[in-house]
């Protein structure tokens, strides 16, 4: 089941001709996976699961917000990790009764070089019991908004 965490944008994007963007992500980012980690539960989100998936959400993000300032440079997607960390939350329901109360957290890392300089961003959401679509939306656009962030700092050195 792949799930879209952004709605489809009606405004086209011009495409920068001289960007030249990669996607060197590690296998194991871009494959769905859950593992325990003797506190819980960890549930991966890899390109099977996301839609869009990771590298043309990540450009499409970077070319909006900084466009032709990326024209001539190499973009490279080097990481991105979509989790879901479910904690065992057995010790405080042992009987298993009531509802799901156990604590959630949704972490999103985004890691990118651009024309050779590395920049990144990780934001880490706490839910309590089942995470909905519009909060594991409203995690990954705080870690584009964050990236975006960090990138317009070198992007943009005289803004304030």
């Amino acid at each position: 089941m792949q799930h879209s965490y952004f709605r489809q944008d009606r405004h086209s994007t011009g495409t920068i001709q001289s960007l030249t963007y990669t996607d060197s992500r590690p296998p194991e980012q871009r494959v769905s996976r859950i593992e325990s980690d003797g506190h819980g539960m960890i549930t991966y989100f890899g390109d099977d699961k996301l839609f869009p998936a990771p590298d043309k959400l990540v450009k499409t993000s970077l070319q909006k917000v900084f466009g032709e300032r990326l024209s001539g440079l190499r973009v490279t997607l080097t990481g991105f990790v979509f989790s879901i960390t479910e904690e065992d939350a057995s010790w405080a329901n042992p009987a298993g009764i009531g509802l799901d109360d156990s604590v959630k957290t949704v972490t999103i890392e985004i890691q990118v070089r651009i024309g050779g300089k590395d920049f990144s961003a990780t934001v880490k959401d706490k839910f309590h019991g089942k995470v909905t679509q519009a909060e594991l939306r409203s995690t990954l656009l705080k870690a584009l908004i964050a990236l975006n962030k960090n990138v317009s700092v070198w992007a943009y050195p005289d803004s304030p």
